[in-house]
């Protein structure tokens, strides 16, 4: 309609991925965890749906502040960050410590950030820089044997070694993003 006022919804930016989270009446039959203390899954049964299991992947969550300083550290390692000087160089531990180094010179990032709250964000840039992002924890977990998406707006779904094929919690919106 020409003229009519956007709502907040449509002009809020959308999400390219969507992590569903369980409802309270959703069944627990197990629960176990792949990058302990911050990646957990949950493997639910739906009533709604006949009993039909579900694979949810459960990450700590970051607050606001976290989440800021997670976004700030991603664009300045992307910027800054120098290239390791030998190939023998262990990467992860390598980023981890640009990370502390720019942290260090931009002091406004981490400012007011626990100990917990930076091995959250540390977390979430490892994910990120150098894991597969959101589906990291699907590509660690040691009980998947396949993982696949139909396109758009579907589920994720995985084969697990013991309960076969089952869908995800985890949903591309975005064509570009998946």
């Amino acid at each position: 309609m020409i003229g009519r006022k956007k709502s907040e919804k449509e002009v809020e930016e959308k999400e390219p991925i969507i992590y569903i989270e369980p409802k309270p009446d959703y069944e627990l039959v197990e629960e176990y965890w792949v990058i302990e203390p911050y990646a957990k899954v949950k493997i639910m049964s739906m009533p709604e749906l006949g009993g039909q299991l579900a694979y949810f992947v459960d990450e700590v969550k970051l607050n606001d502040k976290e989440q800021k300083a997670k976004e700030k550290l991603v664009d300045i390692l992307s910027i800054e960050m120098k290239p390791p000087e030998t190939f023998e160089v262990d990467v992860r531990k390598y980023i981890i410590e640009e990370a502390r180094r720019l942290a260090r010179k931009y002091r406004k990032i981490v400012r007011g950030l626990s100990e917990e709250s930076w091995n959250k964000v540390i977390y979430y840039v490892e994910r990120d820089l150098l894991g597969y992002g959101p589906i990291n924890v699907l590509m660690e977990d040691w009980n998947l044997e396949d993982i696949s998406c139909d396109g758009v707006n579907r589920a994720i779904h995985v084969w697990h070694r013991k309960y076969e094929s089952i869908p995800t919690n985890i949903v591309f919106t975005d064509r570009n993003y998946l």
